[in-house]
């Protein structure tokens, strides 16, 4: 999977990721990864739809793969990231318009890496968008 992305076979990557899936259902980090190939194809609904399976599999996981907590680096051989998650699907979610989704799900990755300017910056956005 993450060879195609790197050569930007977007397409690729999906499919090496739907083969993933049909042999472990339960595999948060294929269905993140799919879901951030999908975004690169702005295919958004699906990318949402993975990352919101990913999401719903990470909060049934305790520590994985050698100990590692779901939190852990997915660069690293270890299960995506909660963090990462919650981002990608804010990004996602603003780029489907639904601002509401992508809020809550920023809001909740600020609650885990507060120092990111860009994201806060997303958030009083979507917040001044919201209220007008």
């Amino acid at each position: 999977g993450w060879v195609y992305f790197g050569l930007k076979d977007y397409q690729s990557d999906v499919s090496d990721y739907i083969r993933a899936i049909e042999i472990k259902d339960a595999y948060a980090e294929a269905y993140h990864n799919r879901g951030v190939a999908y975004a690169m194809l702005e295919r958004f609904a699906e990318a949402a739809s993975d990352m919101e399976k990913a999401y719903a599999l990470l909060a049934d996981q305790t520590p994985v793969r050698g100990g590692a907590p779901p939190d852990a680096d997915p660069r690293s051989g270890r299960l995506t990231t909660v963090r990462d998650l919650l981002r990608n699907l804010g990004v996602t979610y603003y780029r489907l318009k639904d601002y509401q989704q992508s809020l809550e799900r920023l809001e909740k990755y600020l609650e885990l890496k507060p120092d990111d300017k860009e994201a806060q910056d997303m958030v009083n956005a979507l917040k001044e968008r919201l209220k007008n």
